[in-house]
């Protein structure tokens, strides 16, 4: 129908200068002012004067500029199809060109559109890669076993040095005197020139105090003799480094002394009313189990005891 409209139409100027004239002279007629026909269309009066004045390139495009024309062609009570078929006659060349343009538009959008699924697959197929290597690295990477580690620790716990026991100073024990009865007298005050030294008796680490019972049920001391140690004069003065002491004892007293070397010199639960002596080399390791029955003299000169006593039980170093 258009092609055909167009073809009928004359395409002189003269018939495309009427759609301008045409909606003047009625508007005119009517008796209208542009503002009242612009309030009525809702269109500017800038537009109103340029399609009477046959300005259509001051128009929008051709779609809007046709029901423009409708429209203002209904409001003055004209037919709309001549005049539509003078606008397309006087603008073809917009219309063409308008279509053409959209079109390259559609194109322009639609391969943009495809570039960025062209990044993500390319960058998926670098993720796998990486991922793929990673795990190929993990599974040839080595790992040590659980079993080289044990036999290592296992080694560096045996190889620990341990120190004697005689060298570590052992916890003494307080006793309970009222306890133990039937304890050998070490020595006598008739006869003072020996020593009786008990065994050495390893004492436990973990007990800092033993009780009457644990003492009764373990009597160890009472069972075994001292050991007799000669402490004259002479053997002293063999070793120019030993020094000699001596403990008097009024009540049942435990007594142990250590030499320089950790050595124990003597032990023993002494009886009442009896004398205990120890030689070595100073400085001695002294612990009293009775610090008010006991008297300690070194070196011939009594030693203060009492001010280093805690529960009746002193720990002296004598040097």
């Amino acid at each position: 129908m258009d092609k055909q409209e167009i073809n009928a139409e004359p395409t002189s100027p003269q018939s495309a200068a009427s759609l301008g004239e045409v909606l003047w002279a009625a508007r005119e007629a009517k008796k209208l002012t542009v503002q009242d026909a612009s309030n009525y269309l809702r269109y500017s009066v800038k537009q109103i004067v340029a399609l009477e004045a046959n300005a259509f390139s001051e128009l929008p495009d051709a779609t809007i500029t046709r029901g423009f024309i409708r429209n203002y062609a209904r409001y003055l009570d004209l037919d709309a199809e001549p005049l539509l078929a003078s606008y397309r006659a006087r603008v073809p060349q917009v219309i063409h060109e308008t279509l053409h343009v959209k079109s390259d538009l559609h194109q322009v959008v639609s391969s943009a559109d495809n570039r960025p699924w062209l990044k993500y697959i390319l960058g998926s197929i670098l993720a796998l890669l990486f991922l793929v290597a990673w795990l190929f690295y993990l599974d040839y990477m080595p790992k040590p076993t659980q079993t080289e580690t044990l036999p290592l620790t296992k080694s560096s716990s045996e190889t620990q040095p341990t120190l004697p026991e005689s060298s570590v100073q052992q916890p003494i024990p307080s006793v309970d005197l009222a306890t133990l009865e039937a304890a050998p007298a070490v020595v006598s005050n008739d006869d003072v020139s020996t020593l009786e030294v008990a065994p050495q008796i390893p004492m436990p680490q973990s007990t800092a105090v033993v009780n009457a019972e644990e003492v009764m049920a373990n009597p160890v001391i009472a069972q075994n003799p001292p050991v007799a140690l000669n402490q004259s004069n002479s053997e002293v003065g063999v070793n120019p480094l030993f020094r000699q002491g001596s403990a008097s004892f009024s009540e049942e007293t435990w007594m142990q002394v250590k030499d320089k070397t950790g050595k124990i010199v003597y032990e023993n639960l002494a009886p009442a009313n009896s004398v205990g002596y120890f030689k070595g080399i100073p400085p001695f390791e002294v612990v009293i189990g009775n610090v008010q029955a006991t008297k300690l003299m070194f070196l011939n000169k009594d030693v203060n005891i009492t001010a280093q006593a805690k529960n009746n039980v002193a720990r002296v170093r004598l040097e």
